[in-house]
């Protein structure tokens, strides 16, 4: 499953009426993050390296709410073990939580506000309990598959040049490792079959 699906997927879990939660609890997480990415005092990264964060924390919870609802999705990151009852929410909470505190540490005082108002919606008890397990749980998966990954070892930006036509040289990923690499020779058409391939292949001589 890829970033993308991950954000999507935890959205739908949180949105959609089987998931008792509140929809606001990502929705917060989400605002969270992106103020410490690129908001005003944030940490100001390129745009590629900020979305991946968003997108860690988004797995995060992703992997928390799916196995609250005993994985009705595939698993990302990790396979949280959880115990019944369990709040999503709780769940959602703590892995936003993990994840911004690993990743952004010195904004630590508004990380655990937004924590303790979060599960401060959550009535006390077992499901409360287990919820935030879940959440731990799946933080710390997310955050050791990508530990050392290169993302912010240092990517040169090119500046493209102003006249038009002239090529860009790629500067090799430091998104780091999941992300799959496109053969060129996946995206060339296959040639049509019986007669139509002859004139085919002289249009392309």
């Amino acid at each position: 499953m890829n970033s993308n699906r991950a954000v999507l997927v935890a959205a739908v879990l949180v949105l959609g009426g089987t998931v008792p939660a509140r929809a606001d609890v990502v929705l917060d997480w989400n605002g969270l993050a992106a103020q410490l990415i690129v908001g005003p005092g944030g940490a100001n990264k390129v745009p590629p390296l900020g979305l991946v964060d968003l997108a860690i924390v988004h797995t995060a919870i992703y992997d928390a709410v799916n196995a609250v609802e005993g994985f009705p999705f595939e698993p990302y990151g990790s396979r949280p073990t959880v115990t019944a009852p369990a709040s999503a929410e709780a769940a959602a909470a703590r892995a936003g939580r993990d994840v911004l505190l690993a990743l952004y540490p010195s904004r630590s005082a508004d990380i655990e506000a937004l924590y303790a108002s979060s599960l401060a919606a959550v009535p006390e008890g077992a499901a409360k309990a287990n919820g935030i397990d879940a959440g731990r749980q799946a933080a710390a998966g997310i955050l050791a598959l990508r530990t050392d990954d290169g993302r912010n070892a240092g990517t040169t930006i090119v500046e493209p040049p102003e006249e038009p036509g002239a090529r860009v040289p790629g500067a090799a990923s430091s998104l780091g490792r999941r992300h799959h690499a496109v053969d060129p020779g996946e995206l060339r058409p296959v040639p049509p079959r019986g007669t139509a391939r002859a004139r085919f292949l002289r249009l392309g001589s």
